[in-house]
């Protein structure tokens, strides 16, 4: 086997093994964070608090008592979000793609 036969076959070893891994990583991580019919994601911190994932590009963190302040508040929050309307700047919405892992085939 030449050197270059050699690094191929450990190459595509490598692969599998990192595709395993991958796997084994989404197989862990699927059932702790739990989808929203909006988009948002949900999952309990280590220190026991609610991330939620989708609003932008870090999670909103807050421990219970906050979450239920903040969902007390909700009616106001909106009635003040429509008082104040053309204040307001929004953030346009980007859709997600997906990262898809290409392989390098090296001859």
């Amino acid at each position: 086997m030449t050197k270059s036969q050699k690094v191929e076959v450990e190459m595509k070893l490598e692969i599998e093994r990192l595709r395993a891994e991958n796997a084994r990583l989404a197989a862990k991580a699927g059932p702790m964070l739990d989808q929203t019919a909006n988009g948002l994601s949900m999952k309990i911190t280590e220190k026991g608090g609610l991330s939620v994932y989708g609003l932008g590009r870090f999670p909103v963190t807050l421990y219970k008592n906050q979450w239920e302040k903040l969902a007390d508040a909700a009616a106001e929050i909106k009635e003040y979000t429509r008082v104040n309307a053309e204040k307001f700047s929004t953030k346009p919405v980007v859709a997600k793609v997906p990262v898809v892992a290409q392989e390098k085939v090296i001859n």
